[in-house]
């Protein structure tokens, strides 16, 4: 599992790179079915563009993982003001 985790604190990171601090991602879990989730927050703008986001972050998990991943579901935290 060790290795698992240094790819996402990799993607994290590349992410983070272009896009921090407006958005600061943060590595959940993988559940049984294989699915993984992460935590989005920070200052970015809730109706411009906030999507591309998980998209951009998406498409740098798969540069990494040579497998396309896309964004499942999205759930809001605190009525959409953060997470």
């Amino acid at each position: 599992m060790t290795s698992s985790r240094n790819y996402i604190d990799r993607v994290i990171f590349d992410f983070h790179e272009r896009f921090y601090p407006e958005v600061i991602v943060s590595y959940i879990g993988r559940g049984d079915d294989g699915k993984l989730a992460f935590k989005f927050e920070g200052h970015f703008c809730l109706t411009c563009g906030l999507h591309d986001y998980f998209d951009d972050f998406a498409d740098i998990l798969s540069q990494h993982r040579g497998d396309r991943y896309a964004v499942f579901d999205k759930l809001e935290l605190d009525e959409g003001y953060s997470g």
